[in-house]
C-alpha cells in the first residue's frame, strides 16, 4: 500500500516511493526500476511510511516531484540530490504537480492555486479573472496543458462548505 509509482516519459522506467525494496528488505526510499531489464536502483532514502500522495516525473528531465500533502520534494534521479520545496510565506504545499512544460511547479495551499518556477523562487497566485478557483481535492492538467480539471468545494451563502463537491474545468 505504500507504493506510489510513476512512469518515465519514455515509458522505459518506473519510479516508486516504497518502504520495502524489491528483495523484500525494509529499506524506505525512492527506487527506479528499468522495465526491460528489471534492474532496480535506490536513488535516495526516505522517511519510513511518510504519507506520499503523488509522484510526478518531469517530461523533459530526469527529475521527479514527490507530493506528500503537506510538503513536496524535487529529486534529481541521476545525482540523488533532493530539494524540499517551501512556500515563500511558510504555508504548507499540497498536491504539487509539474507544469506540462516542466518549467514550473503548481500546487494548492490556503488561498488557492500557486505557481513557482521549478528552480525555486517566490510563488504567484493563479486566480483567473471572473472565476472562483478553490480546489478542495485532486486536480490535473489536460494532456495539452491548456486546461485544469479540479474538485471544487461548494460554498453556501452562510460561509460554510456544503458536503458536496463539483468537478470543474478552467483554462
Amino acid at each position: 500500500s505504500e507504493l506510489v509509482p510513476a512512469w518515465s516519459p519514455s515509458g522505459d522506467r518506473v519510479v516508486g516511493v516504497v518502504a520495502y525494496d524489491p528483495n523484500d528488505e525494509f529499506s524506505p526510499g525512492i527506487y527506479v526500476i528499468h522495465i526491460r531489464t528489471r534492474a532496480w536502483r535506490k536513488v535516495v532514502e526516505t522517511v519510513p511510511f511518510r504519507s506520499q500522495q503523488h509522484v510526478d516525473w518531469n517530461r523533459h528531465q530526469d527529475r521527479i516531484l514527490v507530493s506528500y500533502d503537506p510538503g513536496a520534494d524535487v529529486l534529481d534521479l541521476e545525482s540523488g540530490a533532493a530539494t524540499t520545496l517551501g512556500d515563500a510565506d511558510g504555508q504548507p504545499i499540497f498536491r504539487a504537480r509539474w507544469s506540462p512544460e516542466g518549467d514550473s511547479i503548481w500546487y494548492s495551499r490556503t488561498g488557492g492555486m500557486h505557481v513557482m518556477v521549478a528552480s525555486g523562487g517566490p510563488p504567484r497566485l493563479f486566480q483567473p479573472t471572473g472565476t472562483t478557483f478553490r480546489p478542495v481535492g485532486g486536480w490535473s492538467f489536460s494532456p495539452d496543458g491548456r486546461t485544469i480539471a479540479y474538485a471544487h468545494g461548494i460554498l453556501e451563502s452562510n460561509g460554510f462548505y456544503d458536503l458536496r463537491n463539483e468537478i470543474r474545468i478552467i483554462g
